[in-house]
């Protein structure tokens, strides 16, 4: 009896234990290969079983790699396309997170958009969520600071993203509406925004632009052209009752006030960056 389980440990230990460190040995392999640019390198170490996936702590050999632990994030910090193509094509996850945020979160800078798009064309899900926000109302909510997430934004929604999911709160469109973006709220009835859709105050992005510009501004008149109406009736009741509002009436003065003042903020100059 003592011998069976003797035999069985040491087949356990040959047979698992090796295997185990040769992933690993694997592992950090193509993670210093994608570190080193080395291309070739990298797809010979998928071929022979290298997980894209690969989730470990990197070597000490590789600098500043302290919060680039899975490949794909690692080459796409590099910004070297070929090795993002291979690790796809070789079954890496497009839609993984780091520190809360997915590969196309990272890729939306202008020198990375070939990344971007290259992500999107291999199944990155381009309706993701990031802390209960849409990835699309999250780049329209980081324009201001950063104009270049402009052209992410067109290529998010030329690949499908629902331009109808915010956050719990507020939709893309009243989004737009509240900041007075006029070609921001243009853009995205282009692609199907619903202008008389209710958020959870029982608001709609028509009512939002009656209420703070009035019937007669260009930006309302957009979208009343979309079929944006004043008088559409709330479908279902906000999940709180202190939430609940008379759906035929307008935007509170409350509500009108707390949009102000967020204006006011935004409208003061910020120190811009092009990095994240």
């Amino acid at each position: 009896m003592k011998f069976g389980l003797v035999k069985t440990l040491f087949i356990i230990i040959y047979l698992y234990v090796p295997a185990s460190l040769a992933n690993d040995n694997l592992g950090q392999k193509l993670k210093i290969a994608i570190d080193n640019d080395n291309n070739q390198k990298v797809e010979s170490l998928l071929k022979i079983g290298a997980n894209p996936n690969y989730f470990k702590k990197f070597s000490k050999k590789i600098k500043n790699s302290r919060n680039y632990r899975i490949p794909l994030f690692l080459a796409i910090r590099k910004n070297n396309i070929e090795i993002v193509k291979t690790l796809l094509e070789y079954g890496a996850n497009p839609n993984v997170f780091r520190s809360g945020k997915p590969p196309l979160y990272y890729s939306s800078t202008p020198n990375r958009l070939k990344i971007f798009r290259l992500l999107l064309k291999h199944k990155a899900n381009p309706d993701i969520m990031l802390s209960g926000k849409s990835l699309l109302f999250t780049f329209i909510t980081m324009l201001e600071e950063k104009p270049f997430m402009a052209k992410a934004l067109d290529i998010l929604l030329k690949s499908g993203a629902n331009p109808n999911i915010g956050n719990s709160n507020l939709t893309p469109l009243e989004y737009a509406v509240t900041t007075k973006d006029e070609a921001l709220v243009t853009k995205l009835l282009k692609f199907g925004a619903d202008p008389n859709l209710i958020n959870r105050k029982g608001y709609t992005a028509t009512k939002y632009a009656i209420a703070l510009y009035g019937k007669e501004a260009k930006i309302t008149k957009t979208l009343f052209k979309a079929g944006g109406t004043e008088n559409k009736v709330m479908e279902k009741q906000p999940r709180y009752w202190f939430e609940r509002k008379d759906p035929n009436k307008y935007v509170s003065e409350a509500e009108k006030e707390r949009i102000r003042k967020e204006q006011e903020e935004k409208s003061k100059p910020k120190k811009k960056t092009i990095y994240h």
